[in-house]
Order: structure tokens, then sequence, then C-alpha cells
């Protein structure tokens, strides 16, 4: 018998600008046949911002985050050491994503988009989103990377841009305004959030083909895809809502999640991560994605006001009978080595770190 174990990065964002580290080890639960429980420890704790956290975002080990101004810091969450600071903008930071190729692209509040060379963090293209005045808040890269939504809530403006040609290709005036727009993984649909509406558009359709909304019909934080049929969403109740979609044919489940509302949620099948302004960041399993069986299974309170979060998986780790039972003698900082060892042993491409704090920075507060 083999089991799987993951490893995760997270990070959360919180109203006095601290940045909170996280490791998550998710492991299969030897109580319970075919389901996971997972171990979230503090790694550091650092002031990123004078400020609130608007917006976190990683892919390991790098980290950006980004709060009322317009400066990026950036983070190496390997090493556990501040790299610098990006200062190209001239307005508040809105929105920023990485992407698979070694990029980030970023967006300010006057509507100006950088994308950033990973390895060099130069700007190597720089695109205008509308006329002077306009304010855009937030993006989605389509998955080919070729095209990006934008939407400007003030002006309630749905913009679709050429990555290649760093031109904005078209605009549209929309009936309603938008708050948040997420392209599905396939690229086949979006959705596009307006206050207590989310709306699922097809990429060939003007029209929405079907709206989702929250219970009481309150206002919507956050969405993502979690697979290309489905969606997840929070907001400004405790509940998390879970949609399939089947050739626009939807089927919806809402589990109760936060004794708060929800204000992050980040993840892919079969786990997802959410947030809540109470400080809780929990994890779940979702056990069978045709029942939408969503399980908790693991939690940490962090006692702070959380603004945003990210998430960025490390490493999966296959064990069979033998390493389980050495797994579970161990500490969990030794887990993260034992983890790294297997990787070496079995030469695959490693990026993982020797264990839980085992590197310092006086940029930090390890914990």
């Amino acid at each position: 018998m083999t089991d799987k174990s993951y490893l995760y990065d997270v990070v959360a964002g919180s109203y006095d600008g601290y940045i909170y580290g996280m490791s998550a080890l998710i492991e299969n639960n030897s109580d319970s046949p075919n389901t996971y429980k997972s171990t979230l420890v503090q790694q550091f704790v650092e002031r990123a911002h004078s400020t609130h956290i608007k917006v976190l975002s990683s892919s390991w080990p790098q980290l950006a985050t980004a709060g009322i101004d317009d400066v990026i810091n950036l983070y190496n969450l390997e090493t556990l050491r501040e790299v610098g600071t990006l200062h190209q903008h001239l307005s508040k930071i809105q929105h920023m994503q990485f992407l698979p190729s070694s990029h980030l692209i970023s967006l300010s509040e006057d509507g100006d988009l950088i994308v950033w060379d990973t390895h060099s963090w130069r700007p190597i293209r720089t695109l205008a989103l509308g006329e002077k005045g306009k304010s855009f808040t937030y993006f989605s890269v389509h998955p080919s990377e070729k095209l990006l939504f934008a939407i400007s809530p003030s002006d309630s403006i749905l913009a679709l841009c050429d990555l290649r040609t760093a031109r904005c290709a078209y605009s549209m005036k929309l009936k309603d305004r938008p708050v948040e727009i997420e392209c599905s993984p396939c690229g086949d649909m979006y959705a596009l959030v307006h206050s207590n509406t989310l709306s699922l558009y097809g990429m060939h359709s003007m029209d929405a083909v079907c709206s989702l909304h929250l219970r009481d019909n309150v206002e919507i934080n956050c969405v993502m895809f979690l697979s290309k049929n489905m969606l997840a969403f929070g907001g400004e109740i405790d509940f998390i809502k879970i949609v399939t979609i089947d050739k626009f044919v939807t089927n919806e489940s809402e589990f109760e999640a936060h004794e708060n509302r929800v204000k992050s949620l980040k993840g892919t099948l079969p786990f997802l991560f959410s947030s809540s302004t109470d400080g809780k960041v929990k994890v779940w399993y979702l056990k069978d994605a045709t029942r939408i069986d969503l399980q908790l299974i693991g939690e940490i309170n962090l006692g702070v006001r959380l603004t945003s979060l990210t998430v960025s998986c490390i490493s999966e780790f296959i064990s069979n009978d033998t390493d389980r039972d050495e797994l579970q003698a161990i500490s969990y900082e030794d887990k993260f080595k034992k983890m790294a060892l297997y990787y070496k042993r079995k030469n695959y491409k490693t990026r993982n770190r020797t264990g839980v704090c085992a590197v310092t920075s006086s940029n930090y507060t390890v914990c």
C-alpha cells in the first residue's frame, strides 16, 4: 500500500501590514481510510508594509506582496529572506499574478500593467489598459497566457488585452459594477462577480449562461476555480458554496466554513484553503467531487484580522508502508527532511526545504 503526502507553503496577509508564513503538511489519515489530515505550523512573521496587505501572490519559492501603495516587496520562501522591492508603478497596486512561464504581472490603480521577468526582476513589457483617469482593480490571465481580462469597477468596464502585442484589444461596458474576474483552468469560461452575484460566461458569448448567489444575497468576497468544471466562492457570510458545472447546468452545495465572513479561497483539487477575518486559516479535503463532500482536515488560528491568502505546493511525497511508519514516529519538522531525502534517493527534481525554519534571517521573526 502506498500513501501520498503533500507539502504546501501558505502565506496570509493582515490589516496591520504583517505577513504570516505557514507550512501545511497533508498526509493520509491512518484513523480513517481514504481521508487526509493536515498539520499547519507557523514559520515566520514579517512586517511587509506600513498599511494593510492588499494582495499576495506566490510561485514557490517566490512571494510578492503589496499594500495600499505603489511598492511590491519580494521574498524567498525557501531561504526565508527578503529579496528586494519593485518601484516601477506610480499608483496603488491592485492585483498581482505569477505565471507558469516565469513571469509576474502586476496592475496598478491607474491601469498600468507590468510584466516582470522573475529571474532578473526587470520589467519586460508595460501596457496601459485604458484612458487616463480610469481605475482598474483586478485581472485574470487566460491559461494560454496570451490574453488577459481586466475590470474597472468605477467605470463598469471589462477590458481584453493581448499580452503578445501588449495592447488592449477590446473593451466593453457592463450593466453592473464588476468586482472580481476569474478564468477557468481550461479557458473555456470565466466567472465575473458583481457585488452579490456571480455570473458565468462562455468565452464566445456576451451573455451570462447562469448566475449564482450566496445565502441571503450577501456580497461575494472571493471566487476560484477548483477544476475546469468546479468553482468555490465565499463572502460576507460564514458559508462556502461549491458549484459543479456540466454544460452550464449547475449543482450547488453549501458548507458552514467559518464563524466570520470568508475572505480568501485558494488551492486546487482535492484541497481547498480558506481564510476568515477572525484570523483562522483552514484546510479542506474534497473527498468526492461528484457528491461535493467537503471535509475539514486542519486549521490554525493566527489571532489577527486577515485580508489575503496565497498558497503554493512545494512537493508531493509518495511513501510505502515502511516510510509511513517512520513518518508517524518522527517529529513534524523532521518530516520535511524525510521528504527531501526521498526525492534525492529517487533522483526526482526537488525544491524541498531541509526543515522548518532551517534558515533564518534578521528580516524575519521566526516562529
